[in-house]
């Protein structure tokens, strides 16, 4: 299955003016959208717009993981997954 590669944004309510949430991608437009009626709307948006991110880090992290015996060298790497989590709880949604 594929998805829009690429970095997705969220435009939630106050910055859009109009109580609902877009989510997209520069190039490819709009991924999906939503309005204030949606139960935990801003952070439903604040999930979807992490999931690209969220896919890789966890993708890297597997693959290190499998391959590390020292895990003191996957430090940046479960740093790069800890930062997708803070977007996907709307910690950092941008």
């Amino acid at each position: 299955m594929k998805h829009t590669i690429g970095n997705w944004e969220a435009s939630i309510g106050e910055d859009n003016g109009n109580g609902e949430f877009v989510i997209y991608q520069d190039e490819s437009g709009t991924i999906c959208r939503g309005d204030n009626e949606m139960i935990n709307w801003k952070g439903n948006a604040c999930l979807i717009s992490a999931a690209p991110e969220l896919l890789e880090a966890l993708e890297v992290c597997v693959k290190r993981l499998e391959c590390i015996e020292d895990y003191g060298h996957g430090e940046a790497i479960i740093e790069n997954a800890k930062q997708a989590i803070q977007k996907a709880r709307g910690e950092s949604c941008s």
